[in-house]
């Protein structure tokens, strides 16, 4: 599988499933439908930022996804503004691993195939936060 940026080896990590049958996610994203810009990864978004290289780096070239809604919402609130969008991760679309942390159990990384064409992935809105101007 050829996947979209040059990794460091043994990425993705041996614990990586390959995509091989459609599954929803959830992203979070600037706008809907979600473009390309909103499918940077950490690692593109944050160029030559140290905390990110060594263990991390893997991790960070990969896209965080949810598959709980509740999760992808709590995130969303964390945030403090733009949309959950659900997407269907169809087989051959990458490779997913479970990287939970302790408040969002079902976050992953998704580390997309080469030659996604973000534009064209089915995607729904399922909810969205606009920040609230400050009173002066």
């Amino acid at each position: 599988m050829r996947f979209r940026d040059e990794f460091p080896e043994d990425c993705p990590p041996p614990e990586a499933s390959e995509i091989g049958e459609p599954i929803i996610v959830y992203r979070l994203s600037d706008g809907v439908p979600a473009r390309a810009r909103d499918f940077k990864s950490l690692w593109q978004r944050r160029p030559g930022d140290q905390d990110l290289m060594g263990v991390r780096e893997c991790q960070a070239k990969g896209l965080s996804v949810f598959t709980d809604l509740a999760d992808a919402r709590g995130a969303l609130i964390e945030k403090g503004s733009g949309y959950v969008v659900e997407l269907e991760l169809s087989a051959g679309m990458g490779a997913l691993q479970e990287t939970p942390s302790r408040s969002r159990r079902s976050h992953c990384t998704w580390w997309p195939e080469h030659g996604i064409d973000y534009d064209e992935l089915q995607q729904q809105e399922r909810d969205r936060l606009i920040r609230a101007r400050r009173r002066r």
